[in-house]
């Protein structure tokens, strides 16, 4: 069996290679032949939907790893035929916070979650010069009480994600993010600094880990948390196979926290997720489940 990953040609950080050298040696031990590629190997030409790449001097391959965000490549993929793990629209659905809760919405418990107005480039809210423009917070203090999470829709590590304890801190951050597109959500206090990630492959739950921070209301690692075994219980293990259904996923990293009584709460869902904490924390290797699962996929 012969595939491609793929990966991002500018984002070469040490968490990114260690990805990348986990799925090469996972397809080695399964007897995969997979070459890596980055996404500034192919030449997209637009007015004739073509692609090309040296890539191709080997023919298409059974199947790709997409490890990048770059949509537009993933979709030229596909239209020459080419099964993409996970699929372009999967990803772009999970690349943004916003494109997920609409997705999911009425589906599975999230946060009570507003959208934030859009805004042009160079304009911003601009809501200290001007106090009228304020008023989507008003109805929105009225619905939800401090304090409230504003997350940005593209962010990761838990950058982009702020708590904010009154409107003046709201007005301050939202000032900060400009454009960006971003929403504000009820701050889910049971989850202090908690949360669960559940790497799913398919339908099944590989491996499971709880993150804790002391420290700081996100619980991700890059902040200081740490982590330890989890065993997710039914209701976890539920949303998490609804939320893989529901965006048509192969595999993700799902967060969830603990909402009131424990009641499972999605935070969001990683179409990428770097895995090398969980395999640190757990002693499973995802790269070796999605490889077996790419392979009984395309046998079956």
């Amino acid at each position: 069996m012969y595939g491609w990953l793929i990966i991002n040609e500018f984002l070469k950080t040490e968490k990114f290679v260690d990805i990348k050298n986990m799925f090469e040696e996972s397809a080695n031990k399964n007897n995969v032949t997979l070459d890596v590629y980055t996404n500034a190997d192919f030449t997209l030409r637009i007015d004739i939907d073509d692609v090309d790449s040296v890539a191709f001097n080997s023919g298409n391959p059974d199947f790709v790893i997409f490890y990048d965000k770059d949509i537009a490549l993933a979709r030229a993929l596909e239209r020459k035929g080419i099964r993409l793990y996970n699929r372009s629209d999967a990803i772009r659905i999970c690349d943004s916070k916003l494109l997920t809760y609409e997705k999911l919405a009425s589906k599975v418990k999230m946060p009570e979650s507003y959208i934030v107005p859009f805004t042009y480039e160079n304009i911003g809210l601009n809501l200290i010069n001007d106090s009228t423009r304020e008023d989507f917070l008003d109805r929105i203090e009225l619905l939800v009480s401090y304090p409230l999470i504003i997350k940005e829709t593209y962010s990761s590590f838990g950058m982009g994600v702020h708590l904010v304890n009154s409107r003046k801190e709201a007005v301050a951050v939202l000032n900060k993010v400009g454009n960006r597109e971003c929403v504000i959500q009820e701050y889910v206090d049971s989850s202090y600094g908690e949360d669960v990630r559940i790497q799913m492959v398919g339908d099944k739950c590989v491996a499971a880990m709880k993150r804790i921070n002391k420290n700081d209301f996100r619980s991700n690692i890059t902040n200081g948390g740490i982590m330890e075994v989890y065993t997710p219980n039914e209701e976890q293990l539920n949303l998490a196979r609804k939320v893989m259904q529901e965006l048509k996923l192969d595999f993700a990293g799902i967060d969830i926290l603990f909402g009131n009584n424990n009641k499972p709460v999605l935070c969001e869902v990683n179409s990428n997720a770097h895995f090398r904490n969980l395999y640190d924390c757990t002693g499973v290797d995802t790269s070796d489940e999605i490889i077996k699962y790419i392979i009984n996929d395309i046998v079956y």
